[in-house]
């Protein structure tokens, strides 16, 4: 494989791998939200309601990109043109 690494190095800002718990413990609360709604014959929640998305494991996401060293000579022939 010539061209293995990342095309884009966008990850997790944590080095949890993977959303899966926080989504499930939303959606648990939610669900349960919901059904107490619909006992005592109120609107439905909404997700944000019921949960924040800086809970999660993974806090979003960053780019990881590497600068580039400029060196003396390069900047000289990009001024000179």
């Amino acid at each position: 494989m010539s061209h293995s690494r990342r095309r884009t190095p966008i990850t997790g800002a944590t080095w949890a791998s993977s959303d899966r718990v926080g989504k499930r413990n939303a959606h648990k609360a939610l669900r349960q939200a919901e059904r107490r709604a619909i006992v005592r014959d109120l609107p439905g929640p909404r997700m944000i309601d019921v949960s924040d998305d800086w809970d999660f494991p993974k806090d979003g996401k960053v780019a990881w990109f590497r600068l580039r060293p400029v060196d003396a000579d390069a900047r000289r022939r990009a001024l000179a043109r």
